[in-house]
């Protein structure tokens, strides 16, 4: 149904109320409306959406969902063990060049634990990361700083990468084409985009 881009419904709020937290309360009134076999599949949100209020809510009515995460420091020690894994998916054709692996994650606050699926995406245009050194002069360091160029080669890799919560039965393979159906179907550069219209046109 997203890849349609049909608006369904459109609630109208002041500017200051844009965030996912003060679109909850008029969320939950249209699942609850719904007879649960008109409830969607997959509710499926950006990084907005995926915070610990809103999941329980939808665990509550048994809701299967899909969020990106935000990267916060729990989402970032995750995925610095994942890249150490050595069982990541080989991506298929339908992939794009993106590979998955999954865990559970439970970040401070949460009473429990969730799915988690990190995907990663080698980048392979032409980049160059710089990062901030402290100037050194003999043994003391300098005040001031200087760029260092990272440039990628053999032993440098730069990498592309999203986490994602789910309580689904979908399999771990699953999740990035679903991920990437949100985006596609919220995406601002494609013509035809309702939620491009709605705010633009």
């Amino acid at each position: 149904m997203a890849n349609l881009r049909l608006v369904l419904d459109v609630v109208v709020s002041p500017g200051k109320l844009h965030s996912a937290g003060k679109a909850r309360p008029g969320f939950r009134k249209i699942l609850d409306k719904l007879p649960e076999l008109q409830r969607p599949a997959l509710v499926k949100g950006d990084c907005g959406f995926g915070n610990d209020l809103l999941i329980i809510e939808l665990e509550s009515r048994r809701q299967p969902y899909l969020f990106k995460f935000k990267q916060t420091l729990g989402v970032k020690k995750l995925l610095a063990c994942q890249f150490e894994r050595k069982d990541w998916s080989t991506p298929g054709p339908a992939d794009q060049g993106w590979s998955a692996v999954e865990d559970t994650l439970k970040l401070s606050g949460w009473d429990k634990a969730r799915r988690v699926t990190v995907l990663r995406w080698a980048a392979k245009t032409d980049l160059a990361l710089s990062r901030k050194v402290k100037r050194v002069q003999g043994s003391l360091p300098q005040l001031g700083e200087q760029i260092e160029l990272l440039m990628p080669d053999k032993d440098l890799q730069v990498w592309a990468y999203a986490v994602l919560v789910t309580n689904s039965a979908h399999p771990q393979a699953a999740f990035g084409q679903l991920s990437r159906d949100r985006a596609d179907c919220e995406d601002l550069g494609f013509c035809g985009n309702g939620f491009d219209e709605l705010n633009n046109q």
